[in-house]
């Protein structure tokens, strides 16, 4: 059972994650291929969001499951505070939403080239060995 400190916790996330998008709950429901009830049950404090919910609630955000399901307090909260991911998140929170894509598309650009770059590697070594 969720605590009501978390009840409440992901209540207001999700309002204000709806209210950045100016979505309604019949937004959110569509987005989210959920009833419409469910999110206005968990958003009245009726009923806790179990994992279908968060999953949709995910989707419709665009936003990995995992960040979902910590708001809702199914998950721990991630424990990664090393200093250079605490300054990416922090500038990336400073920028406007458009630098932020940007830096999205640049980041997977760089990981799709690491990869590239990776199988390379391997491939050279595997010809030097035969």
């Amino acid at each position: 059972m969720y605590s009501s400190e978390n009840m409440e916790n992901f209540k207001q996330w999700l309002q204000a994650e709806m209210n950045t998008r100016e979505w309604s709950i019949s937004d959110l429901a569509r987005y989210a291929g959920v009833a419409r009830g469910s999110i206005a049950n968990v958003l009245r404090g009726d009923r806790d969001p179990g994992a279908s919910l968060c999953e949709g609630i995910a989707k419709a955000f665009k936003m990995p499951p995992e960040v979902v399901f910590r708001k809702a307090g199914i998950l721990p909260p991630d424990v990664k505070p090393d200093e250079k991911r605490q300054e990416l998140v922090h500038l990336f929170d400073m920028m406007s939403e458009e630098n932020k894509d940007d830096q999205i598309s640049y980041a997977r650009m760089r990981l799709e080239k690491q990869e590239r770059e990776a199988k390379g590697v391997r491939r050279s070594h595997a010809s030097q060995n035969l």
